[in-house]
Parts: C-alpha cells; structure tokens; sequence
C-alpha cells in the first residue's frame, strides 16, 4: 500500500475527468494475473494497458493515476462480475517509463461497488507494484 493514499472519504465529485484526460485505454486482455500476489497469483483477470496521452505531461501524476484507476475499475466491474467464473479480478498497467499496476479482487470490487467499503478501504486492500509509484505524500520511498 503506498504511503501516500488517504485514508479519508474522497469527495463524490467525478474526479476522473481530469485524469481522463491524461490517459487512454491501449489494450484489455484477459490473461493470468502478471504479479506474485497472493489474492491474484495463477487466477484469470482483465488486464487494461494504460498510456499517458501525452508522454510529457508532468500533472500524470499518483493522484491522477488513482483517480484514473478508480474510473477504469467501475467502468468495468459489470463486465468483470458477470464473468466470475472466468475472471478474478481487474489489473490496470500504466504503461509508461514510471508506470506501475494496480490489482483488485472481483470480492473486493463487489463490496466496494455495494458501499461497504469506502474509496480509501478499497486501496488498502489492492495491489501496488511498485507502491511507490502511486505514492502521493512526496517521499520516493515505497512500503
């Protein structure tokens, strides 16, 4: 978990839109988790590919790549929850020269899609690789 997500309630504006501008859906995939983490490992999930619009653009970013991980999670939550035979879980790859991945469990997304589990709950029980990527405090150091 990176240091620097919040652990308070976000507000309800639809804060995407700022980060739907900085990035774009390359490619989705389903394919075996691509980490070593242990919610995910040898299980099927989409896969989204992410990049930057802008390869230059310097406001991409770990507030914005959450905003824009948060919007592609919900985006495909229906898609993910009605092939649950199939899929475990959603992954978004930043596919960038500072990227990092972002994995969340079908379960997860389903408590977090049925209010039980605020935006902050639904990062603390995600994967980061690296967490340092998506650290907005400030510091270069991950957990």
């Amino acid at each position: 978990m990176p240091e620097g997500v919040p652990d308070t309630v976000a507000s309800a504006a639809p804060a995407h839109n700022t980060a739907a501008d900085l990035f774009h859906v390359v490619r989705e995939d389903a394919a075996p988790f691509p980490g070593d983490w242990e919610h995910l490992r040898g299980k099927n999930v989409k896969i989204i590919s992410v990049q930057k619009i802008d390869e230059a653009e310097k406001n991409a970013g770990s507030k914005e790549r959450l905003e824009y991980a948060k919007f592609l999670l919900e985006k495909n939550y229906t898609e993910i929850a009605e092939r649950k035979s199939e899929l475990a879980g959603v992954v978004v790859v930043f596919d960038s020269a500072d990227g990092g991945m972002i994995g969340a469990t079908l379960s997860v997304l389903q408590q977090w899609k049925a209010g039980t589990l605020t935006d902050s709950a639904l990062w603390h029980k995600c994967f980061f690789d690296p967490p340092e990527v998506f650290d907005s405090s400030g510091s270069s150091g991950g957990q």
